[in-house]
């Protein structure tokens, strides 16, 4: 991670501080629960389950009437309120009155509802697409065909195809309007084939440097001047899944590396076939 300023796509350590807005956790639980990690939301549903269970314990023992429990013990509660809950029923336990009956009945309809739920909640985190897309560590600019061209390596990480991909490149930019007042910038940057029908392993990003160019005349220090950050989204389809794909990545201006061009991937091999080594996904060397 470059040392300028964290990344545009990191959510753990987002660059912009968002105030004024008023804070709602609960009306965005679900999309806080597909984004939490899987032994984070597992830890939750446990930390739920414990929860309602020791809510219902304290019912149990403060109404009483569930016979085989011990009087005033807290333990004997919160286990039938477990074998409740999970309607397992051993028969030791069992509520002996009323007020114990109905206690045990919200319990139930209130087991089918966190059961129903969790279930949704998990197969809804299973299911979530999960882009296995790999970014180069830095952007290079150099000469191709004459052209100063940025350049920067995406990989599809996993064995299957990506159909149909769409990648967009833009820069942003501190600049100064005529009035004298500072603004951020972001500005489109044409790439020379934007459009894949089929990302199987690896592709090369290119954009011409040309007088057309936000970039044009940029050397390492007008960038850093500038505090430009390089965003590149991707969308396509997974040829397995028929699920979207979607992935993001930005590097800001010490991540561009000039005079430098890529190492090559492709080995060719006896019978006609292509290697693709990503070992060398990164590697870059100086353009002579």
């Amino acid at each position: 991670m470059s040392a300028a300023r964290p990344p545009y796509f990191d959510e753990e350590a987002a660059w912009t501080i968002v105030r004024g807005l008023e804070a709602r956790p609960f009306r965005d639980a679900y999309n806080l629960f597909l984004r939490a990690s899987w032994p984070l939301a597992i830890a939750a549903i446990a930390a739920a389950f414990l929860l309602v269970n020791f809510v219902f314990a304290l019912l149990y023992l403060a109404l009483g009437g569930v016979e085989g429990a011990r009087p005033d013990s807290l333990a004997d509660a919160f286990f039938f309120s477990v074998e409740t809950l999970a309607t397992v029923g051993y028969g030791a336990m069992h509520p002996a009155t009323m007020a114990a009956h109905l206690v045990s009945v919200a319990e139930i309809l209130c087991g089918l509802l966190l059961l129903a739920l969790t279930t949704g909640l998990v197969f809804s985190k299973f299911s979530l697409p999960s882009a296995r897309v790999l970014f180069s560590k830095e952007m290079v600019i150099s000469r191709m065909n004459g052209v100063p061209t940025l350049m920067f390596r995406i990989g599809n990480e996993r064995g299957g195809r990506v159909f149909d991909v769409d990648i967009r490149l833009s820069v942003g930019l501190d600049e100064r309007t005529q009035e004298g007042v500072e603004i951020y910038r972001v500005r489109e940057l044409e790439l020379q084939r934007g459009r894949v029908q089929n990302l199987a392993r690896s592709w090369l990003g290119l954009h011409a440097i040309t007088s057309s160019s936000p970039l044009a005349g940029a050397t390492a220090e007008s960038l850093a001047r500038a505090d430009a950050e390089f965003l590149v989204t991707v969308v396509g389809v997974e040829g397995i899944t028929a699920q979207p794909l979607l992935a993001a990545q930005s590097w800001v201006y010490d991540e561009v590396r000039f005079g430098a061009r890529f190492a090559d991937m492709l080995v060719d091999l006896p019978g006609g076939r292509s290697m693709i080594d990503f070992s060398k996904f990164d590697e870059v060397f100086p353009a002579e």
